[in-house]
């Protein structure tokens, strides 16, 4: 893991691509996500998600991310449009 040679944070990309013109990519499952985060943290790191839309910022605030790397794009942001809010960083 890259973690080991000085990362510090893991970033999860969880983007399907419609918001970009580009519909139909791959897309992690909730188990890997999950695991993704479980793996961030066990290394003291934290876990950080690309996330353009609500359902896919709501499937990384579920997972238990720290943080997030861009903010939704596809409508505006509400205080309970995905529950809780980690706090977005500029990317």
């Amino acid at each position: 893991m890259i973690v080991g040679r000085g990362a510090d944070y893991v970033k999860i990309l969880i983007e399907e691509g419609t918001v970009l013109d580009a519909p139909g990519l791959p897309q992690l499952s909730t188990d890997v996500i999950l695991a993704a985060v479980a793996a961030a943290h066990s290394h003291g790191k934290a876990a950080v998600a690309h996330a353009l839309t609500i359902a896919d910022t709501s499937r990384a605030i579920k997972a238990g991310v720290d943080g997030l790397t861009h903010l939704l794009i596809d409508r505006p942001h509400t205080p309970t449009s995905s529950g809780r809010s980690p706090h977005p960083a500029p990317s």
